[in-house]
């Protein structure tokens, strides 16, 4: 409104300024050539100023001119252009007959000259006033009206935004909340997890060694009260076998012995000699660095599908990959058995008590993940993640 309204406003009072000495300097010729009147002498004499509301109209007339951008404003301008050019040629007609001198023909020409000068004169300064003036008047209006409904559209966009953050704040609070809580869930399924796999494995362990070991301990006791100490010799022999291959489910002495990559090997080279399937082993180029805890879990992975290989996949071909990638270790062992169908779910537990469910619930404490897919007639593929490497204990 400043820059362009107020330099509009003032252009348009300043060429009614303008145009109005002119007139007065234009009259006053005229008064003092045919009666003489004293007041209008100064003005008369004074050729300068009528030159100068020439020019300032002028220059103010460029300025209104310069600011506008509307074809109907400019219809306008040049409504105005006409008529001040018409009002000037009357006055430099009026001028000329005054220089020439006056006669009664003459002076009754000048009359009617000024009549038309005024007539003009008043039209030109009616139309800055009633046309220019208002018209610039019209424009501060609309500009006010348009800023005013801005204004209201812009609150009405902030109340919106406002809702709209206050109601992404909740919705984000929410499921914070909900996450947290599935979270602390999680936690306290996975403890009660950890705690049922501690039991079970207990249970399996008491019940291993209740038929490993019950039976033989009871045939030493029968022997030794019968004083045949060749018999109870055999049966310490059979239970301190026993006895190892009770250490060796518990924890395999291999894996620490000889690492993770050289134990797995082993382990394909006992189920070689026991089965005629054809062992591939994909195997780092050297030893992993990791937690003895996932090695354990990744020698008992290796055994339990290898064995349920055996014992139901009636394959040809077994391959096993252990690598290392940026996600962390993967072990995959796939056949190209007769498969299954059905998904693998958590009720496997009731066949298999120490089973893939355990080993997969084990992997799962350790941010793991274990996957099964299959298809029947197209094998099977057990896939183990570990996606945290850790550094060996020292």
């Amino acid at each position: 409104l400043g820059r362009r309204y107020f330099y509009l406003q003032r252009a348009a009072l300043e060429m009614r300024i303008s145009n109005s000495l002119y007139g007065r300097t234009v009259r006053d010729s005229v008064f003092w050539q045919t009666t003489k009147f004293l007041e209008s002498a100064p003005n008369v004499l004074d050729e300068k100023s009528r030159e100068k509301a020439i020019r300032d109209f002028d220059t103010f007339f460029s300025v209104y001119v310069s600011s506008i951008n509307d074809p109907a404003q400019r219809e306008l301008i040049d409504r105005l252009k006409s008529n001040v050019f018409q009002l000037r040629a009357l006055g430099n007609q009026i001028t000329s007959i005054l220089n020439s001198g006056l006669s009664k023909i003459k002076t009754e020409n000048v009359s009617e000259l000024l009549m038309s000068f005024e007539n003009r004169l008043y039209k030109i300064d009616e139309f800055l006033s009633n046309t220019i003036e208002k018209g610039v008047l019209s424009g501060i209006e609309t500009q006010i009206t348009k800023t005013k409904r801005q204004s209201k559209n812009a609150v009405i966009i902030l109340s919106f935004c406002l809702l709209l953050s206050i109601l992404t704040g909740f919705f984000i609070a929410v499921g914070v909340y909900k996450h947290n809580r599935s979270y602390e869930e999680n936690k306290r399924e996975l403890f009660s997890r950890m705690l049922r796999m501690e039991d079970e494995e207990r249970q399996n362990l008491s019940l291993q060694l209740h038929n490993e070991m019950g039976q033989d301990l009871s045939a030493l006791k029968i022997y030794l009260g019968l004083g045949d100490t060749g018999r109870c010799k055999t049966i310490i022999t059979e239970l301190i076998e026993k006895m190892h291959n009770i250490a060796y489910f518990l924890r395999p002495s291999a894996v620490e012995e000889v690492g993770i990559i050289s134990a797995l090997e082993g382990l394909l080279l006992q189920y070689r000699q026991i089965s005629s399937y054809n062992y591939v082993y994909n195997k780092p180029k050297e030893e992993l660095k990791i937690d003895a805890e996932y090695n354990v879990i990744l020698y008992r992975f290796t055994q339990e599908a290898l064995a349920n290989i055996v014992k139901h996949s009636k394959a040809n071909n077994v391959k096993v990959d252990f690598n290392q990638n940026k996600k962390g270790i993967q072990l995959i062992i796939e056949d190209d058995g007769i498969g299954f169908e059905r998904k693998f779910t958590h009720k496997d537990k009731i066949k298999n008590r120490l089973g893939l469910v355990l080993l997969k619930e084990r992997i799962e404490l350790f941010g793991g993940k274990m996957y099964i897919k299959s298809a029947v007639r197209k094998g099977t593929k057990i896939i183990a993640q570990l996606p945290v490497i850790k550094e060996a204990n020292m």
